[in-house]
């Protein structure tokens, strides 16, 4: 999943612009954390990826950056 995006929303779309998916995908995620003090992060990230039909062969690279705390329990 591209965070930022909701669930089944990326992907080639039809004339009355729905999503129809596709049948090649890829994705890649990446995470800073910084130990703020014990068991708490402040992370940062950018997340990538793409849906496409492959006989259409137009690809869109969507993407994702944030930054978020994170509780370790």
């Amino acid at each position: 999943s591209v965070r930022g995006y909701r669930m089944n929303s990326l992907g080639p779309r039809s004339a009355a612009g729905n999503v129809i998916g596709g049948d090649r995908f890829y994705q890649g995620s990446t995470e800073l954390r910084y130990e703020v003090v014990d068991r708490v992060q402040l992370l940062t990230f950018l997340d990538l990826g793409s849906v496409w039909l492959d006989s259409i062969k137009k690809q869109r690279i969507d993407f994702g950056t944030g930054v978020g705390v994170r509780y370790s329990s």
